[in-house]
């Protein structure tokens, strides 16, 4: 009888292994499928994180304004060395505007907007703030500037480029900033027009 008995618990015991070695390989299944995005591409050797969101590839519409962007390494998890840039979406509309100097300029003309930008990067994180677009064209011409706010295709279209270290990958976040609305206060008792 106490010889069953050890051959059942041998065989549940057997069991048990085999179900979790099972379940060891379905995460790593899970997880070489996420950084590879469907198995459509390479496996990157950093991912970012959007309020818990895991971004792999390239993507057009994020919201990032005032969010913590985390960037996230495979290979050494302690390396917290990335470059970034800001520059003008690949899908961007382009429309014109004048600085304070009676200088006509268009959107894209402006490769690079990282200037433009608040931007604070530490410690394996990004966060971009920007008030409106008003204030980033401001910020990136150097004084006021004056544009019309009924145009059906305003908006300013951006790009925040993340590289390894290496530069050999990287990542492409599109993020979009309104522009400021004029004649537009709020008050405590409530919006004036």
């Amino acid at each position: 009888m106490t010889r069953r008995k050890k051959v059942q618990v041998g065989t549940v015991v057997k069991v048990i292994i085999l179900v979790l070695l099972i379940a060891m390989l379905c995460g790593a299944f899970y997880a070489i499928f996420k950084l590879s995005n469907g198995f459509k591409s390479d496996i990157k050797t950093f991912y970012v994180t959007i309020d818990g969101d895991i971004i792999t590839e390239n993507t057009s519409k994020v919201d990032l304004l005032g969010k913590t962007v985390r960037v996230h390494f495979l290979e050494d998890p302690a390396n917290k060395s990335f470059g970034y840039k800001i520059v003008k979406g690949s899908g961007a509309a382009d429309f014109a505007f004048e600085t304070a100097d009676n200088k006509q300029h268009n959107f894209l003309d402006v490769d690079d907007y990282t200037k433009a930008f608040d931007v604070s990067a530490d410690n394996g994180s990004i966060q971009i703030r920007a008030e409106s677009l008003n204030d980033i064209l401001s910020r990136q011409y150097g004084g006021a500037i004056v544009f019309d706010h009924n145009s059906a295709t305003l908006s300013g279209y951006f790009e925040l480029v993340i590289t390894s270290s290496d530069t050999k990958h990287e990542l492409r976040l599109g993020f979009s900033v309104a522009p400021a609305a004029d004649g537009v206060s709020i008050t405590p008792s409530g919006i004036v027009f």
